[in-house]
C-alpha cells in the first residue's frame, strides 16, 4: 500500500513542482527563488525518487520502504520548519 502511495505521490509531486516552476517563471520572472515551499517541493520529489529507486534496485523490501517513508516525512518536516522559522526566531 505504501509503495502505491509513493508512486502516486511521486507523480503528482513532480508534476506540481514542474508546473510551479513554470508558473513562477512566467509570473514572477524567475524560475527558482529558494523559498521554503520550493525547497520543500523538490526535497519531497528527491526523497520519493530515492525510496522508489531503492525499492526497484532491491536495496529495500516492503518494511524498508515503510521505514524510509516515515523517516523522510519526519526529516522533511523538521527541515522545512527549521528553514521557515530560521529568520524569525531569536538567536
Amino acid at each position: 500500500m505504501v509503495y502505491g502511495i509513493l508512486c502516486f505521490a511521486m507523480l503528482f509531486s513532480f508534476v506540481g513542482t514542474v508546473l510551479g516552476r513554470d508558473l513562477g517563471g512566467s509570473s514572477w520572472g524567475r524560475f527558482w527563488g529558494w523559498d521554503p515551499k520550493e525547497n520543500g517541493a523538490v526535497l519531497i520529489v528527491f526523497w520519493n525518487a530515492l525510496i522508489l529507486h531503492a525499492r526497484w534496485g532491491g536495496l529495500v523490501q516492503a518494511r524498508g520502504v515503510m521505514n524510509l517513508a516515515i523517516f523522510g516525512n519526519a526529516v522533511t518536516k523538521l527541515v522545512l520548519v527549521r528553514h521557515e522559522y530560521a529568520g524569525r526566531c531569536p538567536a
